[in-house]
């Protein structure tokens, strides 16, 4: 995998991360208040998208091991941006609900997982894999800093409905831009042969106690972060600070 198709790839997981995680932050208050729901309603479609990102995690990863990742990551991002457009179109609790329920499954598609599988299936040079994990984790980790303040700008300016019907164009170019310059050279190029003696140690090394606490306290912190970020702007707000300044 070029550089170029690993800064794209890197691209695509700042946006996939900031439309499909971040930005609901800056909606649950505008969405709220349109729906007249109370705030434990609407951030329950956003818990119900993180369970089930986690229970879709595993199949994903099968087949992200038999050469789909690129597919997977394709596929969900253009549903990702169909359901955003139809959240906006229809805002009601139940399609909420139905488009997060969605959404949850487009994140195992569309987030960090399928993507680190891609890069590890096609670097086979243990130093040039981590300088490709390396870079899409940036890229990944600005998310935040990109998203929050740009759904902030478009739902002061063109109200959340409109702010998310931008978000589903920028997802789905975004998707479309990754499989262009990421995903479209010879699928030899994305795929790493595993051998049987690599494959044997790499289940005895995710097996034992020491994966048990691993998954342990990965989920504990999970948990942590999806609240923080799902509730920081509106507890800000609750103290006068205003959206732009949370």
């Amino acid at each position: 995998m070029s550089s170029r198709a690993v800064i794209a790839l890197g691209i695509g997981q700042c946006v996939n991360w900031g439309v499909l995680y971040y930005a609901f932050a800056v909606l649950l208050l505008p969405v709220e208040a349109e729906l007249g729901a109370d705030r434990w309603i609407v951030t329950g479609a956003f818990s119900l998208a993180l369970l089930l990102s986690a229970i879709a995690a595993p199949i994903v990863g099968r087949w992200s091991d038999r050469d789909h990742g690129a597919r997977l990551m394709q596929l969900g991002g253009y549903a990702a941006a169909g359901l955003l457009g139809l959240w906006a179109l229809l805002p009601s609790i139940s399609v909420l609900y139905f488009v997060w329920v969605g959404l949850g499954l487009c994140m195992a598609a569309t987030l960090y997982e399928p993507a680190f599988a891609v890069i590890g299936r096609a670097h086979q040079e243990p130093g040039a894999r981590l300088r490709a994990l390396g870079i899409v984790t940036l890229f990944g980790g600005l998310a935040s800093t990109v998203f929050l303040p740009l759904t902030d700008v478009l739902v002061r300016v063109q109200g959340w409905r409109v702010g998310v019907v931008v978000l589903a164009v920028l997802l789905a170019m975004s998707a479309f831009m990754v499989h262009r310059i990421a995903f479209r050279g010879p699928r030899e190029a994305l795929r790493q042969r595993s051998t049987v003696k690599v494959q044997r140690a790499t289940r005895q090394a995710i097996t034992g106690p020491s994966l048990s606490f691993l998954l342990l306290a990965f989920g504990f912190a999970s948990l942590s972060s999806a609240a923080v970020i799902a509730n920081l702007v509106p507890a800000l707000a609750e103290r006068a600070v205003t959206p732009t300044m949370a």
